[in-house]
């Protein structure tokens, strides 16, 4: 499997995994996840000012 790709595989296995739960369940699932995650790299950082992104952030 390619690094390239790894996040896509994985929001795809999510969906699959969650199809058939309730969209609430699936809002109120996925916001907890975002609030609990915590981003040390900050590659959002600017993100709003167009900051030139120079290499791809892949994981290694």
């Amino acid at each position: 499997m390619s690094n390239a790709y790894l996040l896509n595989y994985a929001n795809v296995a999510y969906r699959e995994d969650n199809r058939r739960k309730p969209n609430g369940w699936q809002f109120s699932d996925i916001l907890d996840k975002c609030l609990y995650t915590i981003n040390e790299n900050n590659e959002w950082c600017g993100y709003w000012q167009r900051k030139i992104v120079h290499q791809e952030g892949l994981w290694q």
